[in-house]
């Protein structure tokens, strides 16, 4: 069992200058030698996991109070705040940052578990997933029953589980433990996704991670909880640019000679991937279809991962995706011949999933939601399927990312032939507000649909899509859940409900 002392608390956050100052009875204090002893067998932000001798931050901009006394009186015995609370009992520790503080003391608490494990870091606005996912099996054919991961969707920490993700970055002290879990069950290699509010809001302070992939930039994450300029979401993003070791770059992204310049302000580690030739890169060329690349490269570092490749996901995004999981296995030293097994079998939950229904129509289920997201699928579909006309099933968080809805409009009226406008975690929002806010950046004449109930909405459109068309259905991929003001509630996924109706469509074809 993990434990930490008081003391030692105090003295980490007095030398990251985290410490304002600490209450033991009323009392100020500061310097951490004239604490009290007392040891922690646990640390946590949740007021209800709180168990004897609890260290408990008072975390979250919702915090309040009773959540501080509910801890208190089920066994903590120090609390962590940014602002003293005169009424509570126990020890207070009085900090400037709380998630700073909360990521350093969970960090030693876990003992270091990033230092046993080799991290890969991914960034970007689109695709940080589908490269994970990549880089995963690669690493798992390399290394059996050494690599763990978290994601967007799921979380695999034992080499035999995969589990639902709660965030794309998890919390500092969950995202330690995770390590931790990790580390302890024989696992080397630990892969994660690093969203832009992981360092807005120090979810990953105090990590240097090994490998770092910044796969791309566009404006996105925009609204008052999250982002008020794209200059803030990009920068951001770029903070994993001075906490790895090596630095891994897309020369296709946008402002790549920004990205290029600042990763070798801090490391003279960096690698180049992409489609355009570069000194120092790794080059693939797309064949048909874009599911077959073709790698060549100048370094002598990637000499053995030359040759040809092919992946079950399609679309020349994902070739580039590809592209990067080869790059860090190559400077994994993984041979070219398992890089290329592992990617032929990557399988990525909610991507780019495809269905025929009974009347020949093409349905592509995506957890596309930006504007360039869904712009890969559609550019996709008019490669493969030239004479077809396109339709969107999409709707856009009612809390964040406001720039959604403006971008969602823009989707339909350059691409769209048709549409269907419903929910997308409309929270506590209307949902028929935000329905009506996108339609009202469509600025030509095509059949829009509207419902709020996003089943139904599938329904209708799987079964009116035919052998002229193609149905792209963006957004939540596999999410299993709804956020409304009801709450979170339980939702099949869009696949699921695919798969649902063009089942139905089978039925009553039988019965015809």
């Amino acid at each position: 069992m993990s434990t930490l002392s008081l003391q030692t608390v105090l003295q980490i956050l007095k030398e990251d200058n985290l410490l304002k100052e600490y209450l033991v009875a009323g009392k100020w204090n500061f310097d951490p030698q004239l604490a009290p002893t007392l040891n922690f067998t646990q640390i946590t932000y949740n007021s209800k996991k709180v168990q004897q001798d609890s260290l408990f931050f008072c975390k979250g901009l919702n915090f309040k109070a009773e959540y501080l006394d509910q801890a208190l009186a089920q066994g903590a015995t120090c609390y962590i705040a940014e602002n003293i609370y005169e009424k509570a009992n126990g020890i207070g520790i009085i900090v400037t940052d709380i998630q700073k503080a909360m990521a350093k003391i969970a960090r030693v608490f876990f003992g270091y578990p990033d230092k046993t494990l080799t991290t890969i870091a991914l960034t970007g606005t689109k695709g940080k997933t589908s490269t994970l996912y990549f880089i995963l099996n690669v690493l798992r054919e390399a290394f059996p029953g050494k690599v763990a991961m978290t994601s967007t969707e799921q979380t695999f920490l034992d080499g035999q589980t995969f589990q639902r993700s709660v965030n794309s970055t998890p919390e500092a002290l969950d995202l330690f433990a995770m390590m931790a879990q990790a580390r302890d069950h024989g696992m080397n290699y630990f892969i994660m996704e690093v969203s832009s509010q992981a360092y807005k809001v120090n979810r990953v302070y105090g990590l240097t991670f090994d490998y770092g992939i910044f796969l791309n930039i566009s404006p996105d994450h925009i609204s008052p909880i999250e982002h008020p300029t794209f200059d803030d979401y990009f920068y951001c993003k770029r903070q994993l640019l001075k906490n790895s070791r090596h630095l891994i770059l897309n020369h296709d992204a946008d402002y790549f000679d920004l990205l290029y310049q600042t990763a070798h302000l801090y490391t003279t580690d960096v690698s180049v991937y992409g489609s355009q030739g570069f000194a120092e890169d790794l080059t693939f060329t797309p064949h048909v279809l874009a599911k077959d690349l073709k790698i060549t490269t100048a370094e002598e570092k990637f000499a053995k991962s030359a040759g040809d490749y092919t992946i079950s996901l399609p679309g020349n995004f994902n070739l580039n995706n590809a592209t990067a999981a080869i790059t860090v296995a190559s400077l994994l030293n993984v041979p070219q011949a398992t890089i290329a097994k592992g990617l032929a079998e990557t399988v990525v939950p909610g991507r780019m999933m495809q269905y025929t229904t009974p009347t020949g129509g093409v349905v592509i289920v995506d957890y596309a939601h930006n504007y360039t997201s869904v712009e890969q699928v559609v550019k996709y579909v008019q490669q493969v399927y030239p004479e077809r006309k396109i339709g969107l099933v999409v709707g856009a968080n009612g809390i964040k990312a406001f720039s959604r809805r403006k971008d969602f409009g823009r989707i339909i009226t350059n691409y769209m032939d048709y549409a269907y406008l419903t929910a997308d975690n409309p929270n506590t929002a209307d949902p028929m507000e935000i329905i009506q806010e996108i339609k009202s950046y469509v600025t030509k004449e095509l059949p829009i649909v509207e419902n709020p109930q996003r089943k139904e909405i599938i329904y209708q459109a799987v079964t009116e899509t035919d052998d002229q068309r193609v149905l792209i259905i963006a957004g939540k991929g596999t999410e299993d859940t709804q956020k409304t003001r009801r709450g979170v509630e339980p939702y099949d996924g869009d696949g699921p409900i695919v798969e649902q109706a063009i089942t139905l469509m089978k039925a009553r074809d039988l019965h015809e």
